[in-house]
């Protein structure tokens, strides 16, 4: 009988932003909506004005490069897991390494060998494995770049591996990974993303092989970091929990931690029921939503949001619907709701929102846009009376306080304090859309500031539990 698989539980390493990190990590987040933006549109078969999307790209960096790649990046703003990760074989080295990966809900494959690793106490490029293909991918050269600054980006070559054998410290499983390898570089960033997104996203790339351009092969064909887990292991119960802890005032200087733990936390193959107000009960399951965008994002229904106490109203904002006429013909056209369609993305330091949908909230709060960063802000007065931004999502209400909607000011870029109509401010976590990058029908990207204040699950269908994939959000332990 084939031995059953225990769940692991293990510690993530949390975000490490200085000043000069806060600062890349805004203009990754920005720039990288707008990319994301190109992508989907372009993977629905929906034409993309590229002079536009150039446009925009300049608006945001002030610079007239091409815009940089995105979906290779990695910042330390992320949450990152080591992964035991094979090799080809160096010198007296085992046949693989250790390497720490950015953990990404809102990237769709990973990449690996973003520097040189360490290996007999010397800095060596790593190598991948032999294997043999495994995917319509494996071999494929890739283009990407790497980090996105005000001074443009560094372009980066990279080959997509159909690795095997990898294993997470910890745990007794082993699972496969198709990912894309980048030729390393001397610098002290994390080893790359460990991708637990939606399906591969593969337009977001272009793939050479044999020196031409080539059709890329259908996204379906890639699964991520978790889908392969779960296919490796079919004992295991296919559900993965999220306890980031906040990056906030009292965690800024020091590793994140509450009375129940020390350091973020993902779990596989189990909830993380001990950190949860109520055990496992007190998560709220709502469905996960499988339609065009659904398809590439851990997507689903936000009730409304409201500001100051559950029982206020939610906020109404005009959105784009589509509907059939009396002839059956799908039309686009304005309407009032409070309905909301959401995101999680544990890559993104922000939460943005919908152009309408942020001026009905910033009207409640009195924020106001500062030109000199392209981020609205509320005075210190302001910051004293603000009112909980409250998620209503599966009939029960979710609230940020006014801690966790500013950005720490220890972690304002310096250049930032230069500028007179910028003391006496806190500069808001949640931000409008970058003007032509809203992802669709997504109303709000819930980022890294809303996922640590409450415990996130992704839960696949499994058994008589569920039918249909899920995702469950809880209140931490008090």
């Amino acid at each position: 009988m084939a031995k059953v698989l225990a769940p692991v539980e293990v510690l993530l390493t949390s975000p490490k932003i200085s000043p000069d990190g806060m600062q890349a990590q805004l203009i990754h987040d920005q720039v990288r909506q707008l990319q994301m933006s190109k992508h989907v549109n372009a993977a629905l078969g929906r034409k993309v004005d590229a002079r536009e999307f150039e446009g925009n790209v300049n608006r945001v960096l002030g610079i007239t490069k091409r815009p940089p790649r995105l979906d290779v990046v990695t910042h330390d703003g992320y949450y990152g897991i080591k992964v035991q990760v094979p090799m080809k074989v160096q010198g007296k080295s085992p046949p693989h390494t250790i390497m720490e990966l950015h953990i990404d809900t809102g990237s769709n494959i990973s990449t690996l060998g973003e520097r040189k690793v360490h290996i007999d106490g010397e800095a060596k490029e790593y190598v991948p494995p032999d294997t043999a293909k495994r995917t319509d991918y494996h071999g494929y050269k890739c283009k990407a770049e790497y980090m996105a600054s005000q001074s443009g980006a560094e372009k980066l070559d990279g080959i997509i591996h159909d690795l095997t054998g990898l294993k997470i410290p910890g745990s007794d499983f082993e699972f496969d990974l198709t990912a894309c390898v980048i030729k390393p570089r001397d610098r002290p960033v994390t080893d790359g993303i460990f991708a637990i997104g939606r399906k591969a996203l593969t337009l977001s790339y272009n793939f050479e092989f044999g020196g031409q351009i080539v059709m890329e092969p259908p996204a379906a064909l890639i699964a991520n970091a978790f889908e392969e887990i779960t296919k490796k292991n079919p004992a295991l119960v296919p559900v993965m929990g999220f306890y980031f802890l906040p990056l906030n005032v009292v965690n800024v200087d020091s590793e994140p931690q509450t009375a129940h733990q020390v350091g973020s936390h993902l779990t596989i193959g189990k909830t993380a029921n001990q950190y949860i107000e109520g055990g496992e009960a007190g998560i709220n399951w709502v469905k996960l939503l499988h339609d065009e965008t659904g398809k590439m994002y851990y997507k689903f229904d936000v009730d409304g949001i409201s500001c100051g106490k559950p029982e206020d109203k939610k906020l109404e904002f005009q959105k784009s619907v589509t509907k059939k006429d009396s002839h059956g013909i799908e039309v686009k056209k304005m309407e009032k709701t409070s309905k909301i369609l959401a995101i999680i993305d544990s890559g993104s330091q922000t939460i943005f929102m919908d152009h309408d949908l942020f001026d009905r909230y910033t009207s409640q709060i009195g924020a106001q846009h500062k030109s000199q960063i392209n981020c609205y802000t509320v005075t210190d007065e302001q910051f004293k009376t603000m009112p909980d931004l409250v998620f209503h999502i599966g009939g029960k209400s979710y609230s940020l306080d006014r801690d966790s909607q500013v950005i720490p000011p220890k972690l304002y870029p310096a250049y930032w304090h230069d500028y007179d109509a910028l003391k006496n401010v806190r500069v808001l976590v949640p931000q409008p859309y970058v003007f032509g990058s809203k992802l669709e029908d997504i109303d709000v990207i819930l980022g890294a500031p809303f996922m640590s204040r409450f415990i996130c699950h992704i839960h696949m269908p499994f058994k008589s539990k569920f039918t249909e994939e899920m995702f469950g959000i809880a209140h931490q332990k008090k």
